[in-house]
């Protein structure tokens, strides 16, 4: 029987402006119908990135839950420099971030999410002879393939179990185990009865994937940066191989720096300077305003309505069409905060507590005389954050500012969220290239380091030989900067897996109301290893679940040693690091 693609449902969801211009008998097509048809074969592979800004999980709050970018914004509540510094009622991603609802709706996103896109990419790759020598198809298969190695290597970092303080004995079982493959050959009946694949058979799969995506893609040019070029999959060369370096594969490490390399070279791409990272028009929003993006989720004002994008209502203080942002507060942690020195400019990707003039100080529309360069005037953001909350009366601190209303506008919703969301930036390729390097050269990691760095802090003082004297140091500094480089962009949760960073969020001056997210947690926090759906065994019982994260109250021990010695949290005083808080 042949199979069915129901594109009409396709076209309904993701608002394409394409349409099948063949008439069919039905509506729906058939495989031959849609592999004969350009029109409907590019509409299909036009689909896979206009899902990634869909809704593709029902049930869950529209303003919150919508695609690709959603789920980066729950990764990032999950380490600890993304905190909920305002209030937390509005927070329905919360329970990324802490333990009390662990087996909630909430975490099924990641996996469910996931699948969906891989069975576009699936449909896509099954329609097309793999011998073709049509340019246009060899493309659209390079396409399928390089998103397919995309999502498979997401899903594998967080869905592997590793192994946490506080083991549970049923985990034994399944260390060592990724996730199921599903590929364009899996039948019906395969998918109902398939295991858990080895985290090796799983990389095995992503490299395949990307070594097809490599050769269908030479040549090929992106008619946009929604779609992957070839120095895209070099990129997730360098991501891939920096993950099996860390699991212990010889010569992986040499080919993360190898393939980051090559990314850097391929795409032409060049650091943001300070003017673009601070444009209050285009700073991170805008995908072609710049020459740092090597690949992103593209919106339009046209489905911005349509999709439910808010991606960036939820992440920056400077728009007032949803109280899930700047209501909520999140924003970077103290300790993060105060660790990046004045001279960096990125530090101003957050407001100082100067800036609301917090501990009888009056307010200052600049930091160390930077002047923040701001897309909403600087009294309707005072009292958007503290008047207007209605809740605490006090602002919360070091809101973030990285992100901007498209055009600037922070009034209009369709205007100001079109906005489009970062993938894949060349900044993270010279950081990976960094630390893969270190594991070979310290003296060339620290010479790699220093030069991304004069990117950052221009006036040539930088010098990581003070923050590296070892081989551990030299690492610690140059992950510290990949977080402060990428921090809401939804990739340092990959960073703090795979290096076993911990989860210290508990120190003196934190807000108390958000005690029940204040761990302390050396090594792998265990809401890291996400959990795979009950429903999912439901309809493939051959799968191995995860344990259940461990319980709130198996988490007093995290809680005591995190809520000590709390200050009030009326704000930051630079002069005392035991008062203020997040």
């Amino acid at each position: 029987m042949k199979k069915i693609i129901y594109i009409l449902c396709i076209f309904c969801t993701l608002g394409l402006s394409s349409c099948i211009e063949e008439t069919f008998p039905t509506d729906f097509a058939i495989e031959s119908q849609v592999a004969s048809s350009p029109t409907a074969l590019a509409a299909l592979v036009n689909s896979i990135p206009n899902m990634m800004v869909g809704r593709t999980y029902p049930g869950l709050n529209p303003d919150e839950y919508f695609g690709y970018p959603a789920l980066c914004v729950a990764l990032e509540e999950m380490t600890q420099d993304v905190v909920i510094a305002g209030y937390p009622g509005f927070n329905t991603l919360g329970s990324y971030s802490r333990m009390n609802s662990p087996t909630h709706q909430r975490q099924n996103y990641p996996w469910y999410t996931h699948y969906a896109y891989i069975k576009n990419t699936n449909d896509v790759i099954k329609l097309i002879d793999k011998d073709t020598q049509d340019k246009t198809e060899q493309g659209y298969l390079g396409v399928a393939y390089a998103f397919r190695a995309f999502y498979y290597l997401n899903l594998v970092r967080m869905f592997e179990y590793k192994r946490t303080e506080l083991c549970l004995p049923e985990s034994d079982a399944i260390y060592g185990l990724g996730v199921p493959i599903v590929t364009e050959e899996t039948t019906e009946e395969q998918a109902k009865s398939n295991p858990r694949a080895t985290v090796e058979a799983n990389y095995e799969l992503i490299f395949s994937d990307l070594a097809q995506a490599e050769k269908y893609l030479a040549g090929y040019t992106p008619t946009s940066k929604a779609f992957p070029s070839l120095a895209c999959v070099y990129g997730l060369y360098a991501r891939a191989y920096l993950e099996r370096g860390t699991a212990g594969v010889s010569g992986a490490y040499a080919k993360a720096a190898e393939y980051a390399r090559k990314a850097i070279d391929e795409s032409g791409c060049s650091p943001l300077t300070q003017d673009q990272w601070e444009d209050p028009v285009n700073g991170f929003n805008n995908a072609t305003s710049q020459n740092s993006w090597m690949w992103g989720v593209c919106i339009t004002s046209d489905n911005i309505d349509l999709i439910g994008n808010d991606f960036y209502g939820l992440m920056m203080a400077e728009q007032t069409w949803t109280v899930y942002g700047w209501r909520v507060g999140r924003s970077a942690s103290r300790k993060f905060y105060e660790a990046i020195p004045y001279n960096d400019f990125r530090k101003y990707s957050w407001l100082d507590p100067v800036f609301y003039g917090v501990n009888g100080n009056p307010p200052s529309d600049s930091c160390q005389g930077h002047a923040y360069k701001l897309a909403m005037p600087t009294e309707t953001l005072r009292k958007n954050i503290t008047v207007g909350n209605g809740f605490l009366g006090f602002p919360w601190i070091y809101n973030p500012i990285k992100f901007r209303p498209a055009e600037g506008n922070y009034s209009n919703k369709p205007v100001g969220s079109a906005m489009d969301f970062p993938m894949m930036r060349v900044e993270e390729m010279y950081l990976i290239e960094a630390e893969a390097t270190a594991h070979s050269s310290l003296t060339q990691a620290k010479d790699l380091l220093n030069a991304f760095m004069a990117y950052r802090i221009t006036d040539g003082s930088y010098d990581c030989a003070s923050k590296s004297a070892d081989f551990e140091t030299l690492v610690s500094e140059i992950i510290f900067q990949k977080r402060v480089e990428l921090w809401g962009e939804g990739i340092n949760y990959y960073d703090a897996k795979r290096l076993q960073l911990g989860l210290h969020r508990g120190y003196k001056g934190i807000n108390a109301s958000q005690y029940y997210v204040t761990f302390d947690i050396d090594g792998i926090f265990p809401l890291w290893n996400c959990r795979i759906p009950e429903t999912e065994r439901q309809g493939n019982p051959a799968i191995i679940l995860n344990p259940t994260p461990l319980t709130a109250a198996a988490l007093n021990i995290y809680w005591a040693k995190a809520n000590t010695d709390f200050a009030p949290y009326y704000g930051c005083d630079l002069s005392n690091p035991d008062s203020g808080g997040e």
